[in-house]
Protein backbone atom coordinates (compact mmCIF):
# COMPACT_ATOMS: atom_id res chain seq x y z
CA UNK A 1 0.00 0.00 0.00
CA UNK A 2 2.82 2.38 -0.31
CA UNK A 3 1.42 5.19 -2.10
CA UNK A 4 3.60 7.66 -0.42
CA UNK A 5 6.49 6.02 0.93
CA UNK A 6 7.07 3.89 -2.20
CA UNK A 7 7.13 7.04 -4.82
CA UNK A 8 9.40 8.70 -2.21
CA UNK A 9 11.91 6.39 -1.88
CA UNK A 10 12.39 5.97 -5.32
CA UNK A 11 12.41 9.47 -6.30
CA UNK A 12 15.38 9.41 -3.47
CA UNK A 13 17.20 6.45 -5.33
CA UNK A 14 16.14 3.70 -3.13
CA UNK A 15 14.58 0.65 -4.92
CA UNK A 16 11.20 -0.75 -3.49
CA UNK A 17 10.98 -4.58 -3.18
CA UNK A 18 7.14 -5.09 -3.77
CA UNK A 19 4.56 -7.70 -3.49
CA UNK A 20 1.61 -7.33 -6.18
CA UNK A 21 -1.59 -7.18 -4.39
CA UNK A 22 -5.40 -8.06 -5.82
CA UNK A 23 -6.55 -4.29 -5.00
CA UNK A 24 -5.91 -0.90 -6.53
CA UNK A 25 -4.03 0.22 -2.97
CA UNK A 26 -1.91 -3.64 -3.02
CA UNK A 27 -1.07 -2.55 -7.13
CA UNK A 28 0.03 1.01 -6.29
CA UNK A 29 4.08 0.05 -5.02
CA UNK A 30 3.83 -2.24 -8.46
CA UNK A 31 3.14 0.48 -10.85
CA UNK A 32 5.35 2.71 -9.31
CA UNK A 33 8.59 0.75 -9.11
CA UNK A 34 7.28 -0.98 -12.83
CA UNK A 35 7.54 2.71 -14.36
CA UNK A 36 10.49 3.03 -12.71
CA UNK A 37 11.66 0.44 -14.87
CA UNK A 38 12.57 -2.14 -12.39
CA UNK A 39 9.76 -4.51 -13.17
CA UNK A 40 11.91 -7.55 -11.29
CA UNK A 41 10.90 -6.44 -7.83
CA UNK A 42 7.01 -6.78 -8.10
CA UNK A 43 6.85 -10.76 -6.63
CA UNK A 44 3.60 -12.30 -6.36
CA UNK A 45 4.09 -14.13 -3.22
CA UNK A 46 4.83 -13.92 -0.18
CA UNK A 47 7.62 -16.71 -0.17
CA UNK A 48 8.45 -15.11 -3.49
CA UNK A 49 8.68 -11.72 -1.24
CA UNK A 50 11.22 -13.42 1.41
CA UNK A 51 13.13 -15.17 -1.39
CA UNK A 52 13.72 -12.11 -3.09
CA UNK A 53 14.67 -9.57 -0.25
CA UNK A 54 16.70 -12.82 1.61
CA UNK A 55 18.66 -12.72 -1.88
CA UNK A 56 19.06 -9.09 -2.37
CA UNK A 57 20.50 -8.70 1.73
CA UNK A 58 23.14 -10.63 -0.33
CA UNK A 59 24.14 -9.36 -2.99
CA UNK A 60 25.68 -5.45 -2.60
CA UNK A 61 25.84 -5.62 -6.38
CA UNK A 62 22.41 -6.81 -7.44
CA UNK A 63 21.51 -3.88 -4.67
CA UNK A 64 23.83 -1.20 -6.25
CA UNK A 65 22.56 -1.67 -9.68
CA UNK A 66 19.09 -1.32 -8.88
CA UNK A 67 20.27 1.68 -7.23
CA UNK A 68 22.26 2.91 -10.24
CA UNK A 69 19.13 2.51 -12.28
CA UNK A 70 17.23 4.70 -10.57
CA UNK A 71 20.04 7.34 -10.92
CA UNK A 72 20.40 6.91 -14.36
CA UNK A 73 18.28 5.74 -17.21
CA UNK A 74 15.16 5.10 -14.30
CA UNK A 75 15.55 9.13 -14.33
CA UNK A 76 14.49 9.01 -17.73
CA UNK A 77 11.34 7.05 -16.99
CA UNK A 78 7.59 8.22 -17.14
CA UNK A 79 7.57 7.72 -13.50
CA UNK A 80 9.79 10.92 -12.81
CA UNK A 81 9.42 13.21 -16.08
CA UNK A 82 6.40 15.28 -14.16
CA UNK A 83 6.39 18.07 -17.03
CA UNK A 84 5.53 14.78 -19.76
CA UNK A 85 2.61 13.42 -16.90
CA UNK A 86 1.72 17.46 -16.33
CA UNK A 87 1.17 17.66 -20.84
CA UNK A 88 -0.64 14.35 -20.89
CA UNK A 89 -3.09 14.79 -17.70
CA UNK A 90 -3.61 18.09 -19.24
CA UNK A 91 -4.56 16.51 -23.19
CA UNK A 92 -6.75 14.32 -21.31
CA UNK A 93 -8.51 17.17 -19.18
CA UNK A 94 -9.04 18.84 -22.51
CA UNK A 95 -10.39 15.89 -24.02
CA UNK A 96 -12.67 14.98 -21.83
CA UNK A 97 -14.10 18.62 -21.90
CA UNK A 98 -14.19 18.38 -25.57
CA UNK A 99 -16.11 15.32 -25.64
CA UNK A 100 -18.57 16.72 -22.69
CA UNK A 101 -19.59 19.69 -25.14
CA UNK A 102 -19.96 17.44 -28.00
CA UNK A 103 -22.30 15.09 -25.90
CA UNK A 104 -19.63 11.75 -26.33
CA UNK A 105 -19.90 9.61 -23.95
CA UNK A 106 -17.82 6.94 -23.61
CA UNK A 107 -17.80 3.98 -21.96
CA UNK A 108 -14.93 2.34 -20.55
CA UNK A 109 -14.80 -1.15 -19.06
CA UNK A 110 -12.06 -2.19 -16.34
Amino acid sequence: NAHTTASDALWAGCPVLTILGSTFAGRVAASLVTAAGLPELVVPTVADYVKRAISLAGDGAARSRLAQHLAGPGRDSALFDTVRTTRSLERAYTTMAEQHRRGVRESFRV
